[in-house]
């Protein structure tokens, strides 16, 4: 019965560790570009609507950099980013983007 409730007890800590070791990889940039840039993890903003596609777009990474800043304010800047693309569709009148992208910094 020891022995059981040891194992449950590693088996326990070793998941806890892994975790806290995945989030703490989370918040470490995620490569460097080839201009010595340091970009982050991958990010997608939430959807944005209007009736204009281009409003749409600008909504969209608008909300992107809203979520960029929160890694960091010097990682913001959608110009920057690496790999940024919009995603959109169209439903009735409205267009439905969101804009996506790895956030950089020089």
């Amino acid at each position: 019965m020891k022995t059981i409730k040891l194992t449950l007890a590693a088996v326990a800590l070793t998941v806890a560790a892994t975790s806290l070791a995945s989030n703490a990889n989370a918040a470490r940039p995620a490569t460097a570009a080839p201009h010595g840039e340091v970009c982050m993890g991958y990010l997608h903003s939430n959807v944005a609507k209007a009736k204009k596609l281009s409003k749409a777009k600008q909504r969209a990474r608008r909300k992107w950099q809203t979520k960029a800043a929160f890694v960091g304010l010097s990682y913001r800047k959608w110009d920057w980013a690496r790999v940024k693309h919009y995603d959109c569709s169209k439903k009735g009148k409205w267009h439905h983007c969101r804009a996506a992208g790895y956030p950089c910094y020089k």
